[in-house]
């Protein structure tokens, strides 16, 4: 498994439909592709976050097509699609004392999974993943 940072790109709009798919419009016409997309919308607004190929040009398509994105450091586990993988990450992370923000993680059921963890302290975070047996460093 591989841990590292990643930048994380953040759009909050309003909910309503169709509302990702110009999010994720936005970016693809850009050219830039996306290892990770998370949505979800509550009440009035939608929040969107996304980890890019290309974080600068996402940026930039973002802005030019009036958002207002928000930058965070983020941790992007590559892992074994198998089962426990995921819980041994966050075991590690827990283990580690390590609170998390918020989690999401995939996988095409073959090969591997990604995961992306949000946490106050994203090196200590990457460090007590490699730290463990079963983590590789990247």
């Amino acid at each position: 498994m591989i841990a590292k940072t990643s930048t994380e790109c953040k759009v909050v709009t309003t909910n309503e439909t169709g509302t990702g798919a110009r999010v994720a419009e936005c970016v693809s016409s850009a050219g830039v592709n996306l290892a990770a997309f998370c949505g979800y919308g509550g009440g009035d607004h939608a929040e969107f976050m996304l980890v890019a190929d290309d974080i600068e040009q996402a940026r930039t398509s973002l802005k030019n097509a009036g958002y207002e994105p928000t930058f965070n450091e983020v941790v992007v586990v590559e892992a074994p699609n198998q089962a426990g993988a995921l819980a041994e990450i966050l075991k590690t992370v827990a283990r580690a004392g390590i609170v998390l923000d918020y989690a999401y993680a995939t996988a095409t059921g073959t090969g591997q999974a990604l995961c992306i963890l949000r946490a106050a302290d994203p090196a200590k975070t990457v460090a007590a993943l490699r730290a463990a047996k079963t983590f590789a460093t990247a």
